[in-house]
């Protein structure tokens, strides 16, 4: 055989690749967050995503279940890059590490209430790969309070996922922009939202993360949506 065939590619965590950073409570991920996923693979040579504790929220799941429920939604995505039906707990490609890697795979290493500290995980990971960490634009005006906001910006560049109800301030972009490259998505998160799903059910997530919900018996309904109408 011709000895071309057979060209060894360099391992992945040795190629530049341009990596998105997405980390999110994932209480339950909805198809919301499947939406910006799908839009990020496509413009990204890979999509780094975690489940994370936020200290400022009350958790419906545990951060292994909304882990294994982000894992659902990434799944999803492969298959409708790959033009295929749902099928759920379907693997397509290998994790990253091997020679070839999945546009888009959970890394529970990386989940940490720090956003810097993720990074530097990531870093650590794919020591010649360039950072976007992604956000949603109701974390614009909270960015510059994180835990060493000024050194996790020096490090990485920005996408910003307009939200309704968010709109983006020019002074707050101006702050961001003075510190790194800052970029605005031109998608528009959907008007859903995990509160929405935990408070009345409200139909925002897909077929596998609500089989997954209901086998673990997770966000049991308010009371007022069991009551048998009269």
């Amino acid at each position: 055989m011709n000895a071309m065939n057979h060209r060894l590619t360099p391992p992945l965590e040795q190629l530049r690749l341009e990596i998105a950073l997405f980390g999110t409570s994932a209480d339950p991920p909805t198809q919301g967050h499947q939406k910006i996923l799908a839009w990020l693979v496509e413009h990204y040579d890979h999509v780094a995503i975690w489940a994370s504790d936020n200290p400022f929220k009350h958790h419906g799941a545990s951060l292994e279940q909304r882990t294994e429920m982000l894992q659902l939604v990434a799944d999803a995505v492969q298959q409708a890059k790959h033009g295929l039906e749902p099928c759920f707990g379907q693997r397509l490609e290998p994790r990253l590490g091997q020679n070839h890697s999945p546009p888009i795979d959970v890394y529970p290493e990386m989940s940490s209430p720090r956003s810097l500290i993720s990074l530097q995980r990531a870093q650590h990971r794919w020591p010649n790969a360039s950072f976007t960490l992604v956000i949603g634009s109701d974390l614009v005006r909270q960015i510059s309070q994180w835990y060493a906001a000024e050194a996790l910006l020096a490090q990485v560049k920005l996408l910003i996922i307009p939200r309704p109800g968010y709109p983006l301030l020019p002074s707050e972009l101006g702050w961001l922009r003075d510190r790194t490259t800052t970029a605005i998505a031109p998608i528009q998160g959907p008007a859903v939202s995990s509160t929405d799903y935990r408070q009345d059910h409200t139909p925002v997530i897909n077929a596998a993360v609500q089989a997954y919900i209901q086998g673990e018996k997770l966000y049991p309904c308010p009371d007022a949506l069991l009551e048998t109408p009269q």
